[in-house]
Formats: C-alpha cells, structure tokens, sequence
C-alpha cells in the first residue's frame, strides 16, 4: 500500500541487502530522532518480511510502525500501516482480522479525505468479503474501489481491483463479466509490466476462467509471463 510518494519504499527487492538497508535506516533514524522516517522504514522492513514469508517479523515491524505514527499524528501513513497488517491477515487467512483492519484503516481514510487510501482499504475490505461469501458486500467495495483509483489514475491498483471483481463475478456465474475483468487487468500488466500486480489474483482469475469452461485462446496470457505464475 506504499507508492512513490512515500519514503524509503520497497521496490520489490527481496535480498537481504533491502533488509539491510532499511534496518541501518530505522538505526539512523531513531539515533536522529526522526520518527516519521523510522515509522516509514519498518513499514517497509514489515513488507519485506510478508513477502519473504516471515510473518512474526512482519508483524513486528507493522506494529512498532503503527504505534509510532499514532504517537506522532501521521494519519495517512497509519492508514497505510493498518492496511498492510490488514493484507498481512488476508495473507494467512485470518479473515476476521484482515475485515477489521481493513474496516479501520477504511474508517480513517474516509475520515482524512484520502482518495487513493479510500480506494485500496475499499479493494481490501471486497476481497475480503468475497472470501467470507459476503458477495452483495464484495461488490459493492470492489466497483466502489474501481471507481475511486479509476478516477485518480491508480492503475495498479486497478488492475488488482479487477481481478478481485473478476474471481467474484466467476463465483457468481457470470462469467463474461468476468473475462472483462480479465482483458482489463491483462491490459494494465502488459503497460505496467509483469509483477506489478498481484500475479497470484491474476492467475487466480485466469485459472477460474479456464475451469468455467473458456480456453487457452480465450483467456491468453501476457508476454513473458512467468511459467510457474500461470495458475494452470
């Protein structure tokens, strides 16, 4: 839930040299006293552990997080907190937990006026619903969502907002609907570049779309997409 307009983000580097540069920087920054950049830099120590699967530090760092940028009033950069530990439960099927962060992190953005922090606890919250089979709910956050980073230019973030709509409307029967989806996200990862979204949704949705009965040609892949991404 980082962009580039936050400080010190994870650029997707999962090396231990991106371990090491954020942890020299949350050393420095509590040695200055800067905590807005101390808050920023476990944040991003906190995303690079969920990715590496190593959720107890995950969640460490997400919290130490939290409770500085509470201390100090940095609002949206404690929505963004809230919304990776809400993506961090999603992640291990902790739906309960994941609905109530997402809810609060949703609660507060709403509070502060943020579009794009409306729009992603939005997606968050539709996924979550979808899992919990709260379909009439997952819609509604989900083309809310799409209509929010849709109008401010979010393309990741719509990208993995479509193919969140797209696995609800394969549950649904609806399944042109849903290849919609499909073409769209397609579309974004062609322009954004494979591993910009969420490829795990992605393929997700491709392998929904292939099981409802459409084919290869229907449902086609982007270019160079990864083998072991391709959900079949």
């Amino acid at each position: 839930y980082c962009s580039d307009r936050e400080p010190f983000l994870y650029n997707q580097d999962r090396t231990q040299k991106a371990l090491d540069c954020y942890e020299r920087a949350v050393k420095v920054f509590r040695d200055i006293g800067f905590r807005r950049g101390e808050a920023a830099a476990e944040v991003n120590l906190g995303i690079v552990y969920r990715e590496l699967g190593n959720i107890p530090e995950a969640l460490r760092f997400f919290h130490e997080a939290l409770e500085i940028n509470r201390e100090i009033g940095e609002r949206n950069a404690e929505i963004i907190t809230i919304l990776n530990l809400g993506a961090l439960h999603q992640d291990q099927s902790q739906l309960d937990e994941a609905l109530g962060c997402y809810e609060e992190g949703l609660e507060a953005a709403l509070e502060t006026g943020n579009h794009r922090l409306i729009g992603h606890a939005r997606s968050g919250l539709g996924a979550v619903c979808r899992s919990l089979g709260r379909r009439e709910d997952a819609r509604r956050e989900l083309e809310e969502s799409l209509r929010i980073i849709g109008a401010i230019g979010e393309r990741k973030s719509e990208g993995a907002t479509r193919s969140s709509l797209g696995l609800l409307c394969c549950d649904e029967g609806l399944i042109d609907e849903a290849r919609q989806h499909y073409e769209a996200a397609l579309r974004i990862l062609e322009q954004l570049g494979i591993g910009v979204l969420d490829s795990e949704d992605f393929a997700e949705l491709r392998a929904a779309l292939l099981a409802s009965g459409l084919s290869e040609d229907d449902v086609p892949l982007p270019e160079h997409w990864p083998e072991d991404s391709s959900g079949t």
